[in-house]
């Protein structure tokens, strides 16, 4: 955030320290988007390194579950991300996390603010999410928040 409280991009983080609103610093290496007045400008290589660590972290901690979030967006475009990413899913490990739409990335995508690349890749992991009989997706808006909150609260006490 800029000293007026504006979003200025996103940051990656370990799900340990949940920072949702911080003061925008140059030097914060888990920067992977930044809002410019014409452009968004994007840093694939967060997720390269950084990205790829936490979830391989993840992965091996002993942890009951893996928190994801957000995913969908242009992670999706770094190869040792998505590998990962697949490597997680395909995994014992329950994973609970928001998913993108399609639709929102398409949104991205015409604003600008992903390339036109992202929208196969985000076709593959929700094609892949919704063929695996071990996976709930469950499709959240105002009409269905009671409902998903009961599901995941299930989900959490069966953990």
């Amino acid at each position: 955030m800029d000293e007026n409280g504006d979003i200025m991009g996103f940051t990656i983080g370990h799900a340990q320290c949940p920072a949702l609103e911080v003061p925008y610093d140059p030097e914060d290496p888990g920067i992977f988007s930044l809002w410019r007045p014409h452009h968004t400008e994007l840093h694939p290589e967060v997720f390269e390194d950084m990205g790829t660590r936490l979830l391989k972290e993840a992965l091996s901690a002993e942890e009951p579950l893996i928190l994801l979030d957000e995913i969908g967006g242009s992670e999706l475009l770094s190869p040792s991300f998505s590998s990962a990413l697949y490597r997680v899913l395909e995994s014992d490990r329950p994973c609970v996390g928001v998913l993108k739409g399609i639709r929102s990335a398409r949104n991205m995508v015409d604003r600008g603010k992903l390339p036109v690349d992202i929208l196969d890749e985000s076709r593959r992991l929700h094609g892949f999410l919704e063929e695996d009989p071990s996976t709930c997706v469950i499709p959240f808006s105002r009409e269905t928040a009671d409902r998903a909150g009961e599901i995941l609260s299930r989900f959490l006490d069966d953990i």
